[in-house]
């Protein structure tokens, strides 16, 4: 790393270090871990029972690893705790040696910086399964295989319990907030439609439904397209700020961050709706001879509308599958009454007083509403069939063709074979951590001072794939640590009877899950207050266990800076610029050898395979990179509201065009529509690099959405299976290359991006 780039890190450092996230307390963990940690706990202490203080160990630290957004819960803690119990039994067993233990430790180590490749929930509860092969599994007091088969079965009562208090307690989904503020958006989008569409003038109290999502900002008078823009600002916001926070993201945040892309492209064609009847270019003489109304016209406002409100209630949990099926029909009418030609369709951006104007902006409504009701249903628990077939570790859908046998384990293994590139920061971060938490439980070792694990331990949550995430996690980590253990010493000093000094230990661990959210300095410090009296009570040391903390922290946090400092530093100067226009090259040539075979081009299997782990190599190392980018201070909120989108649109199109590379061997001929459809992608995937390069705005590309209406309107009238499935994903694939080159001008409009 240059010295100008050192010295840049310490500039944001002080302000990275206090920043608060805008995320409310996260009470229910904190209920969920307390409650795990102090009943088996205080039992043990009553029954006079050790046992019971293992089990409360997993209990408290999987809450840790439990607080993502993707939906898998129930999976994750079960998986935590099976994965859990089997490095407990292996560190048992390799803890007999300092020399087996460092070997054991590379290892796991090496699985845990790779865990990211399955997602966000599986990084988090790597974390928690490394913190108990460390606590319980190295530091055994006899290192048998019947010691390491009850430490496991332990271990797993423990995630027993666990689980029971998370479905107890049912845990708040962290995208909540998001959710609500990306349904706000389209209550306030129906509210603004409900009046640009409506022709005469004449506000139809009847079509108006009660608002589902209450508004939460102040100045809810103000103008209507106001309040749209301000609540799509909201979300944008919170998006990123929720992303700032994670390694990876959700399947449940690219869904919402799609919806609000989506809110944002319908509130414009509702402006420009809006716009027309203004200028009077929408008079009801412009749509029939005679001056008489488009009859069609009051059918469109009310779909559209209730459209938007149905998305808003689906995000609320209110959804009725009944009710979105019907509009989902009923936007599928409005978009097969569009001109899918540029013959039909070539008056129809000049504004003319033509009726083609007003069917083309409708199906564009229409479109964007569909897909919006697609990712609505698929956030409520509905699912999206493309979505899963194109998910790499997916199973096949009932019937689905698939292009190369592919068998359920080598699916799994994929992500990691990807991974394993010199090219890939997910890769050499794993090997960076697996050198680096070895050499801290080779340290451990060598200095056999009481709670040494504590130096390990601080390596894997204070190492992290960039050097300047990691100066600011070792400084909270550090400076959370020195003020936490000082006020716990006192307390303890302060406090002798028992039950006082487990209310402080349960008030302090519930505050450290609670403020998750916040800053993970808040975390360690209400840790460190709690771990003082925690280990007095369990008889293992008085007030010096302070001191051990703070000294075996800082030992801890200086080797996470030398490794992250030191190996391959060189990942710190990449721009995301360059790693955002490689991720677009290659997404491209992988879309084109996709659409390849659907235009009837030879392509080997072999080749498009080879292009799509390229691709799902730069579009890791674009997300890794954009973690370092959002956790600085200071950044632009435009740029990073731009940057996410595109990172959210590559990945949707990476799901899509997986699906139709499983999808395409099994296709008919070629369809006319195909060809031109391949070029038109090619050309508005092709293009975006340079202009990313020159900052300037792509030009736009209305030929696109009217090529793949013409091809879904032709696999729709083919009726073959899967023909619907693939047509709705042919219209979203145009959309999502629309919306990338909208990020793009963005990006271009705010400046450099790194």
């Amino acid at each position: 790393m240059t010295g100008r780039a050192f010295r840049d890190s310490l500039t944001r450092w002080p302000t990275a270090l206090f920043t608060l996230e805008r995320h409310p307390f996260n009470v229910r963990l904190a209920v969920r871990g307390t409650v795990g940690l102090m009943v088996p706990l205080l039992l043990g202490q009553l029954l006079a029972w050790p046992a019971f203080d293992v089990i409360a160990f997993p209990a408290f630290l999987l809450a840790f690893g439990d607080s993502t957004a993707d939906g898998g819960g129930w999976r994750r803690l079960v998986t935590g705790s099976i994965f859990a119990a089997v490095t407990v039994a292996s560190g048992v067993l390799v803890g007999v040696h300092p020399v087996s233990a460092t070997v054991g430790m590379f290892l796991l180590g090496g699985a845990i910086g790779l865990a990211g490749v399955y997602g966000d929930g599986a990084a988090a509860m790597a974390l928690p399964v490394a913190w108990m092969f460390l606590e319980l599994g190295l530091t055994a007091p006899r290192h048998t295989p019947f010691e390491a088969a009850r430490l496991a079965v332990l271990v797993l009562a423990g995630g027993a319990w666990a689980v029971a208090l998370a479905g107890a307690t049912r845990a708040i989904r962290p995208d909540r907030p998001l959710a609500a503020a990306t349904g706000h958006c389209f209550v306030m989008l129906a509210d603004y439609l409900d009046g640009a569409l409506d022709l005469d003038g004449a506000r139809d109290a009847g079509l108006r439904t009660p608002l589902v999502v209450a508004p939460s900002v102040p100045g809810y008078g103000r103008s209507p397209e106001t309040r749209v823009r301000a609540a799509i600002a909201e979300a944008r916001f919170l998006a990123v700020e929720m992303r700032r926070r994670q390694t990876s993201m959700s399947p449940v945040e690219q869904r919402l961050i799609v919806l609000i892309e989506l809110a944002d492209q319908i509130f414009s064609s509702g402006a420009l709706l809006a716009e027309m009847r203004e200028s009077g270019e929408d008079a009801p003489e412009a749509h029939e001879p005679g001056g008489v109304r488009d009859s069609r016209a009051p059918d469109v406002r009310a779909v559209v509308v209730s459209a938007s409100r149905a998305i808003a209630r689906a995000l609320t949990g209110r959804g009725d599958a009944a009710a979105l099926s019907t509009i989902e029909a009923d936007l599928g009418r409005l978009v097969a009454d569009a001109p899918s030609t540029r013959q039909e369709a070539d008056r129809g951006w000049r504004l003319s007083a033509s009726r083609d104007d007003r069917r083309e902006i409708d199906a564009r409504l229409a479109v964007a509403l569909t897909h919006a009701l697609h990712l609505a249903r698929g956030h409520t628990g509905e699912g999206d069939a493309i979505e899963r077939l194109g998910d790499p570790l997916a199973l096949s859908l009932p019937g689905a063709p698939a292009g190369r046998p592919r068998g359920s384990l080598r699916r799994a293994l994929q992500p990691l074979r990807d991974a394993l590139d010199t090219q890939s920061v997910v890769g050499r971060h794993a090997l960076r951590y697996a050198l680096v938490t070895a050499a801290a439980v080779a340290i451990d070792s060598w200095r056999g001072a009481p709670f040494g694990y504590w130096i390990p331990l601080t390596v894997t949550v204070v190492l992290k794939p960039y050097a300047g995430t990691t100066l600011t996690r070792a400084g909270q980590r550090v400076g959370g640590t020195v003020a936490g253990a000082t006020v716990g010493v006192l307390l303890l000093l302060a406090l002798t009877p028992t039950l006082a000094r487990v209310a402080v230990v349960s008030a302090a661990f519930f505050a450290s899950l609670a403020v998750m959210p916040l800053n993970y300095g808040l975390v360690v410090f209400f840790l460190s207050i709690g771990l003082v009296p925690f280990e007095a009570i369990l008889g293992k040391a008085g007030g010096a266990i302070g001191l051990l903390r703070v000294v075996d922290t800082c030992i801890g946090g200086a080797l996470a800076l030398a490794g992250g400092y030191a190996l391959w530093p060189s990942f710190e100067r990449k721009s995301l610029p360059a790693l955002l226009s490689a991720a677009l090259l290659s997404t491209a040539s992988y879309a084109d050898g996709v659409l390849a075979r659907w235009a009837g081009a030879a392509s080997s299997p072999d080749a498009i395979e080879t292009v799509h782990r390229q691709a799902g190599l730069a579009n890791t190392n674009l997300q890794a990179s954009f973690e370092r980018v959002a956790s600085e201070p200071g950044k632009h909120r435009g740029r990073l509201d731009a940057i996410l989108l595109a990172m959210t649109m590559l990945q949707r199109l990476l799901l899509g065009l997986n699906a139709l590379a499983r999808l395409g061997p099994e296709a008919p001929a070629a369809p006319p529509a195909a060809p031109q459809f391949r070029e038109l992608v090619a050309r508005g995937l092709g293009d975006l690099p340079a202009a990313l390069a020159s900052r300037s705005t792509p030009a736009p590309l209305p030929d696109l959405a009217l090529a793949a209406r013409g091809l879904a309107r032709h696999l729709r009238a083919c009726g073959a299976p899967y023909d619907q499935l693939v047509a709705h994903e042919v219209e979203r694939l145009a959309w999502q290359v629309e919306a990338l080159r909208t990020a793009v001008g963005r990006i271009g409009a705010d400046g450099t991006a790194a």
